[in-house]
């Protein structure tokens, strides 16, 4: 899917009047992102070396706000907070 992406973002500044390409290429960013949210809630570990391995940001998930999803997000125990 980076492959893909990596594509449509070359192609998209190539020819920036190109709506349909922005699309999709936001369409695949969207996907890419939700997958890697998978990942990071599923198997923390394998989400690292899927980070290190393809140099993706390591953006945290949108419902990072959420109680449950806090400390996965921050990667933090609870000791460490008092």
């Amino acid at each position: 899917m980076t492959e893909r992406v990596l594509h449509m973002a070359n192609h998209v500044g190539k020819n920036r009047k190109d709506q349909t390409a922005k699309r999709g290429l936001q369409k695949l960013l969207d996907r890419r992102r939700r997958l890697m949210n998978y990942l990071r809630r599923t198997d923390f570990h394998y989400y690292k070396w899927v980070i290190n391995e393809y140099g993706l940001p390591d953006a945290m998930p949108k419902n990072a706000h959420h109680a449950q999803n806090f400390h996965l997000a921050q990667n933090k125990s609870l000791s460490t907070k008092i």
